[in-house]
């Protein structure tokens, strides 16, 4: 249709990264619960800080790898 965009998250790097997005979300929803809850929730956030490091200086991501292997979903823009 004319007008219409259409964006198709991916299992890559960069833009419409489904992986950045997941773990934006993720990112959000335990800082929310760091507030409401419990500090306890902070160590997700480092969790996934450290995964983001490893991702960018080896190239492995955890959920790139779930993805791909649990949900069979095919990866682009492999390193």
């Amino acid at each position: 249709m004319e007008g219409e965009i259409i964006v198709r998250m991916e299992v890559r790097n960069g833009r419409n990264s489904l992986t950045r997005l997941l773990a934006g979300i993720v990112l959000i929803a335990a800082s929310g619960m760091v507030i409401i809850h419990s500090c306890y929730w902070a160590l997700l956030t480092g969790f996934i800080g450290l995964t983001h490091i490893t991702s960018a200086t080896i190239g492995f991501c955890p959920m790139e790898k779930f993805l791909h292997n649990v949900l069979g979903l095919p990866v682009r823009g492999v390193d």
